[in-house]
């Protein structure tokens, strides 16, 4: 195989809803396609942070042999801000849709992580022809009766803006807060592109976008995974605030097998973008025993 790994090209995806954007990672003609030939991963919001986290990790699949696409939901990353009614989890997946309607393509693989793994199980429950394996990443399992009280307990309000900007302090201070408990070791002092771009990001859905607490609360999750048929892969790390529920996803999903990564998820530790290997070897791994014709 050769060292050139392929490019990332990046756009945008017209829906009714307003524009997705996406990334995506071609394998080059000089690369083995055997095993994987015409074989599309497409990863969708593994954290907040949307997918500026997976700029090692498109190429490198993309190295092996896989058309690998990344998309950031309505209102995550660099994609157009939600507009209209509440949106639930099947509003996301209708408009997702669109975009793999768009793109042409049938995921073969549909990586989703934390909140967009409630928007994978329902993609996978559709049954779209092609979908033959799904991943889910630190996947929220909120107990009926949490939900419930989230539900009664009521929207939070925004928060209100002011000209001395005390408000960009404390959205950054929740930012920085959520980084370390997802990498403990992170330290600032000295320039970070990582830390800047997660930033960036995060701050583009707490600042400008409504709360998904009831979109969370109001899907009835624990009725949906007993009725995944996919071949899936549930994966977490010792450091994800959703760690709480891994077994009980893995527990829950009849043709599930499980990977944690102990301490920091490669992904998650913003200080060493070298350890993505380590995820796509993980992924690697599971497509390359599921995705077989």
């Amino acid at each position: 195989m050769s060292n050139i790994l392929p490019k990332i090209s990046k756009g945008y995806v017209e829906t009714d809803r307003g524009l997705i954007h996406i990334q995506q990672s071609i394998p080059l003609h000089s690369q083995p396609r055997q095993s994987v030939a015409d074989k599309t991963l497409v990863f969708i919001n593994i954290t907040s942070f949307g997918g500026v986290l997976l700029d090692r990790v498109l190429p490198a699949l993309a190295g092996l042999g896989y058309r690998t696409i990344a998309a950031d939901m309505m209102g995550y990353g660099r994609s157009d801000k939600r507009s209209g009614s509440t949106w639930y989890i099947e509003t996301w997946a209708d408009n997702m849709e669109q975009v793999f309607d768009q793109l042409g393509v049938a995921p073969d693989g549909l990586i989703c992580g934390h909140f967009a793994a409630l928007l994978g199980v329902e993609l996978a429950l559709r049954q779209r022809p092609g979908m033959k394996a799904l991943v889910l990443e630190g996947m929220p399992f909120i107990p009926p009766e949490t939900r419930k009280a989230n539900l009664a307990g009521g929207t939070p309000p925004p928060m209100i803006w002011d000209e001395a900007g005390s408000h960009a302090v404390e959205y950054w201070k929740t930012a920085y807060k959520l980084m370390k408990i997802l990498d403990p070791d992170l330290q600032l002092g000295v320039p970070n592109q990582k830390v800047r771009e997660a930033y960036i990001a995060y701050q583009e859905v707490r600042c400008f976008e409504p709360s998904t607490m009831e979109a969370a609360a109001s899907y009835e999750i624990e009725k949906k995974v007993s009725q995944i048929t996919l071949p899936t892969l549930v994966m977490c790390s010792d450091t994800d605030w959703n760690l709480k529920y891994h077994d009980q996803v893995k527990a829950a999903i009849p043709n599930s097998r499980e990977h944690r990564f102990k301490g920091i998820h490669p992904l998650h530790e913003l200080s060493r973008p070298d350890r993505a290997h380590e995820y796509v070897e993980q992924l690697q791994q599971f497509f390359s025993e599921v995705l077989t014709d």
